[in-house]
């Protein structure tokens, strides 16, 4: 009966393996999303000071920690792989339902180790707002100084994304003194 435990584990570690080879395959196409990447520098041209706009990616940093041998609960091994997957409510449920203090916890609120600490919001909720200032982002970008102006005012402070709403997307120099929809641009 113990050999064929043995067995038994030494299969699931196999499939788990497997799968993390997979899902590390997926997940890039994932984080692309929500990775932090500096966005092109602004360039401007000899004619005038407005330079090309280009949307900067999400302010999250890092890439996902493998979710393979965190713990030795099965369920909870299964929430964190599927988390490792792009499922932030799998995160969400890891983090609520692991012990405090457990390699668990850590995983599920850092929503699969993207992220350097654990998040104050749920993994959800930030990949939504994430989503939601990408898009700002991209009409800012085509040209909808009004969505620049909701960029800035609904960014994090301090983040790229709200100097690129400030900016008018990058289409000057420094902050605009006032809304962009209002600007001579």
């Amino acid at each position: 009966m113990e050999e064929q435990n043995k067995t038994s584990q030494a299969a699931m570690v196999a499939v788990i393996g497997a799968l993390a080879t997979v899902i590390v395959g997926v997940i890039p196409v994932v984080i692309s999303i929500i990775r932090d990447v500096e966005p092109a520098p602004p360039t401007t041209s000899e004619a005038t000071t407005q330079v090309q706009p280009s949307a900067p990616a999400a302010p999250v940093v890092g890439a996902p920690a493998a979710p393979v041998a965190i713990g030795d609960d099965q369920v909870l091994d299964q929430l964190a792989i599927s988390c490792h997957d792009g499922d932030f409510d799998a995160c969400d449920q890891l983090y609520k339902v692991s012990a405090l203090g457990s390699e668990y916890e850590w995983y599920g609120g850092t929503c699969g180790g993207i992220l350097d600490e654990i998040s104050q919001d749920t993994c959800r909720s930030l990949v939504e707002e994430l989503y939601y200032l990408e898009d700002l982002a991209g009409l800012c970008a085509g040209g909808d100084l009004v969505a620049c102006d909701d960029l800035y005012l609904q960014s994090p402070l301090g983040s790229e994304w709200e100097l690129y709403g400030a900016t008018c997307g990058y289409r000057l120099n420094e902050e605009v003194d006032g809304y962009c929809a209002e600007a001579a641009l």
